[in-house]
């Protein structure tokens, strides 16, 4: 495995471990592993199949972290497989053995069908929090709770945070309770992300390398496949709040975040530049329900960081992802 540095400073709170701090390497580098749309459902032919491409994944890839954009579970089967008390816990009993297996620290956000088990997105950001190699976190003050951020420190300035990961929970239906259409990163989300973005520069300065991860595109995706050269393959819309509530303006404005990565539209994969910021599909992960493209296999998407230390004495922070 990429060798990883993690501080466990054991500050507990109701039970739950806090305080992991992450590094890049030995080599400067950092390499974060999204899955998404696991679809687990309690089936004992799919789920079987996708924990063994969770295994194959972190077998093939070795990451210092991995990020879930959402749809763990299919919530909207839960009635249909195993009793109704319990369900979501024992699919995310499943869903979590791979990464005790391996001892690779995960995060989650939700998606639209994990809420609609018997968890909902508080309770199920709760759970997800008594794992050991757990780095979720909850914000309960927020329209949705799993929003939150996770530092990544430098191996040449150990002090400087210089990877700032912002994951963002964009809800399931109904954005700002509109009559239609997908859920959002709503306002008040908006509004923490611009607090948070203007306390990590006072802190940190602007060096440091912003990525975003959450499980519904935002509706400028369209605008990338519709107006914009792009990679990969679109074989879906993307399927989003009807209206736009302005994070990607936010986005703009604060002149952090590079990339964006969303899950959710299975037969989707492209991304492309807007507006100089980077809007892109994972690759479906979960054997569950439709997709992924014809001729692409279940997997995910590999981000990694590269740092280094400029003549200046200042840090750079470099991505590439495949």
């Amino acid at each position: 495995m990429i060798e990883m540095r993690v501080l466990l400073t054991f500050w507990s709170i109701l039970g739950l471990s806090l305080g992991k701090q992450f590094f890049f390497n030995e080599d400067r580098e950092f390499t974060i592993l999204q899955m998404t749309d696991l679809h687990l459902d309690l089936n004992p032919i799919t789920d079987k199949v996708t924990h063994q491409v969770q295994r194959d994944l972190l077998e093939a890839v070795k990451p210092d972290l991995v990020i879930v954009t959402g749809d763990i579970v299919a919530g909207n089967q839960w009635d249909k497989y195993g009793p109704k008390e319990g369900y979501f816990e024992k699919v995310w009993k499943g869903f979590t053995e791979p990464f005790s297996e391996y001892k690779v620290y995960y995060a989650i956000t939700i998606g639209n069908h994990d809420s609609e088990a018997d968890l909902n997105a508080a309770q199920i950001m709760a759970l997800d929090q008594t794992h050991p190699f757990s780095v979720s976190k909850s914000n309960n003050n927020l329209s949705n709770p799993g929003t939150y951020t996770i530092q990544i420190y430098s191996s040449i300035q150990p002090d400087n945070v210089s990877a700032n990961i912002w994951i963002f929970d964009s809800g399931d239906y109904a954005c700002s309770g509109g009559p239609d259409g997908y859920g959002c990163i709503e306002p008040d989300q908006i509004e923490w992300y611009n607090r948070e973005s203007a306390k990590f520069k006072e802190k940190y300065g602007t060096h440091a390398q912003h990525l975003a991860f959450f499980h519904i595109p935002i509706p400028e995706f369209m605008k990338v496949y519709n107006h914009k050269s792009f990679f990969g393959y679109r074989g879906e819309g993307a399927h989003c709040a009807f209206r736009d509530h302005g994070f990607f303006k936010a986005v703009k404005e604060n002149k952090d975040i590079s990339a964006i990565f969303v899950g959710h539209d299975h037969y989707n994969n492209y991304g492309g530049s807007l507006d100089g910021i980077e809007l892109i599909y994972g690759r479906k992960t979960g054997e569950a329900a439709y997709g992924p493209p014809p001729g692409f296999q279940k997997g995910g998407r590999v981000i990694k960081l590269k740092e280094a230390q400029r003549p200046d004495g200042s840090l750079e922070v470099t991505k590439i992802h495949y």
